[in-house]
């Protein structure tokens, strides 16, 4: 009797080719272990590189207000232990105020003449003459006639302030019809107090003393105009608001023809002492506008 062969090949190659599977499978699996190590990688590499991102964000963040603090801390320095030349009439009142909240030291000059060193450094607040003049008869007419708080404080000023009761009442009689100067403009005998103390009583012996060497210590003209922003400008300060006096709001400020240009003429020393600052290049053209009209 004949023994049947067995085909064992059918056998031998479904063993082979479960091999493979399992090859494959093993190789698919250690693509994905390397694909999975790769963006692990590529992550770690993302987030080494955000981190290097971050550490170099900050450290020009810390130079930037490393900077802005050395910056500050030089205009502090630069704005300190100074002159402050404060024309009545100008907003010098408002600058002392916010400049004593900072504790900013300085010396200051109001009402007197002064014997200047050019060799410390010095700020001025101004204002156009025509404004300026216009402010102090109406300030000194609300203290004298109408609170009488200062009623004698200056010779013969009660007198002229209510001879002429309004600033363009008392800027038209200046000169006589002849051009000549009334004799109620004689300053010196009798006047209005900060009329008197104008822009050339306190820069007149100042200005001739600028020279190359020393214009550097004119540190800031503060201009009662733009105030605020010079402030801000030149000391890093916003000033409070301010509620407006009711009184002294009551006054006619409008000026004639005639008033305006008696005033130009009157004020001219004023008017010198401002194209003095800008020949020294001390305001800008804008600023120069302002306090020439």
């Amino acid at each position: 009797m004949k023994l049947k062969k067995k085909n064992i090949y059918p056998k031998i190659l479904k063993k082979i080719k479960n091999k493979k599977i399992k090859i494959k499978i093993k190789i698919k699996n250690n693509k994905n272990k390397i694909k999975n190590i790769d963006n692990n990688d590529n992550k770690d590499n993302k987030d080494n590189k955000d981190n290097k991102d971050n550490i170099i964000n900050k450290e020009n963040l810390n130079i930037q207000s490393n900077n802005i603090i050395k910056k500050s801390s030089k205009l502090k320095k630069k704005l300190n232990n100074f002159y402050f030349i404060h024309i009545g009439k100008c907003g010098g009142s408002t600058v002392f105020t916010e400049l004593k909240k900072k504790n900013i030291k300085y010396k200051h000059i109001h009402l007197s003449k002064f014997n200047y060193n050019l060799n410390k450094p010095h700020v001025i607040v101004i204002r156009n003459p025509i404004k300026r003049f216009v402010s102090a008869f109406y300030w000194r007419y609300h203290l004298v006639c109408d609170k009488k708080t200062q009623e004698y404080k200056c010779k013969g000023e009660k007198n002229l302030l209510l001879k002429y009761k309004t600033v363009n009442n008392y800027a038209e009689n200046i000169y006589d019809e002849n051009g000549k100067l009334n004799k109620d403009f004689y300053l010196k005998k009798k006047y209005i107090r900060h009329i008197y103390e104008n822009i050339n009583y306190y820069l007149e012996h100042f200005l001739p003393k600028i020279n190359k060497k020393n214009i550097k210590n004119v540190k800031a003209i503060l201009l009662t105009e733009n105030l605020n922003d010079d402030l801000k400008k030149h000391f890093n300060i916003i000033p409070s608001k301010k509620e407006k006096d009711i009184n002294k709001d009551n006054y006619d400020r409008n000026l004639s023809e005639k008033a305006y240009n008696n005033l130009k003429k009157f004020l001219a020393k004023d008017y010198k002492c401002i194209d003095k600052l800008y020949k020294l290049k001390l305001i800008n053209d804008d600023q120069y506008k302002i306090l020439s009209k």
